[in-house]
């Protein structure tokens, strides 16, 4: 259970992450402001490499434990 949550929390911060860093882009494009694109797509940068992080975690440790 304990390891559920960890991949909740960590999920629910990602989906936020892609989410807001998805809208400040979209912002930082209409507003054609560079910081604010740069922020967003620092964003979104984050999101997918913690989803990716959690991914290979995942792996490992079905690798490890088998």
């Amino acid at each position: 259970m304990e390891e559920l949550d960890w991949y909740l929390f960590t999920g629910c911060g990602t989906i936020f992450l892609l989410l807001f860093g998805n809208a400040i882009l979209y912002f930082g494009i209409r507003s054609k402001y560079v910081f604010i694109m740069v922020a967003g797509s620092c964003m979104i940068f984050l999101a997918s490499l913690i989803t990716l992080l959690m991914l290979v975690h995942s792996i490992w440790e079905r690798n490890l434990f088998m």
